[in-house]
């Protein structure tokens, strides 16, 4: 089965990540949104990996993992995983 990257923005806590590790998705890095000199802002950039039949199949597979906290994530993407 393909591999995937999906990517989105928003606050997430442990429990978001065990539901996505549950759903098959694996966390892979986690910037922030903007850096200005040291400081850290805006909401963190998330990038997940996941194996699915499509492009659409691996964005609702992680959406549907954090629902129904994924109103609190913005900026969904999701294309073909590097490497």
């Amino acid at each position: 089965m393909p591999a995937y990257s999906v990517r989105f923005k928003g606050p997430i806590s442990g429990s978001h990540r065990a539901r996505l590790h549950e759903a098959g998705v694996v966390i892979e890095s986690s910037e922030p949104a903007m850096r200005i000199g040291t400081v850290k802002i805006g909401q963190s950039i998330h990038t997940a990996r996941t194996e699915a039949d499509s492009v659409e199949d691996a964005l609702a597979t992680a959406m549907e993992a954090l629902a129904p906290d994924d109103v609190n994530f913005t900026e969904w993407e999701a294309g073909p995983a590097d490497g």
